[in-house]
């Protein structure tokens, strides 16, 4: 074989090796991408139908209980016992998470 010929078969060669790696690692980053977006689909969705559920029973309780005698100040009533309960970050123990 001549020189051309060897160089046309190295350069094929490293094209499809090189093709193939960079095809993987764009594959690997794109279904990442899709698993992360499927995660915080599901996350927000979650944390949409905890809210919900929390509102419906915070209220049925307050209603129950009496706690408060205007209706109108329920909800409101609720959302700031659910902003107080959930939205605070937690603290978390530096001894407890180095034994994990």
């Amino acid at each position: 074989m001549d020189k051309t010929t060897i160089r046309l078969i190295r350069f094929t060669c490293i094209f499809i090796i090189s093709g193939g790696i960079f095809g993987a690692l764009w594959r690997v980053s794109y279904v990442k991408n899709i698993e992360r977006e499927k995660k915080e689909k599901y996350m927000r969705k979650l944390e949409s139908d905890s809210y919900l559920m929390f509102m419906e029973t915070c209220s049925k309780n307050k209603l129950f209980y009496n706690e408060i005698e205007n209706v109108d100040e329920i909800m409101p009533a609720c959302e700031e016992e659910y902003k107080n309960k959930y939205s605070k970050p937690k603290l978390i123990d530096k001894k407890l998470e180095t034994d994990f």
